[in-house]
């Protein structure tokens, strides 16, 4: 799991940083002050949302599919 939110929070920085317009100068010189924010924030909506999610989706896919 830590490595999926890891990457996911690196690859997003750029991104985000890119669509919202900023030049490559801001992204480098910024990249790890707004890394450590988005990796927090996904890291926490990870663990409350979408873990809890998924598993009670894949529970019930497969309940449905071993009666």
């Amino acid at each position: 799991m830590i490595f999926i939110v890891t990457a996911m929070s690196l690859i997003m920085t750029v991104v985000g940083a890119v669509i919202a317009g900023e030049y490559v100068n801001e992204i480098l010189s910024n990249y790890f002050l707004i890394w450590t924010r988005n990796f927090c924030a996904t890291f926490f909506i990870n663990i409350i949302l979408a873990e809890p999610i998924s598993r009670f989706v894949a529970t019930k896919v497969n309940n449905l599919f071993n009666e």
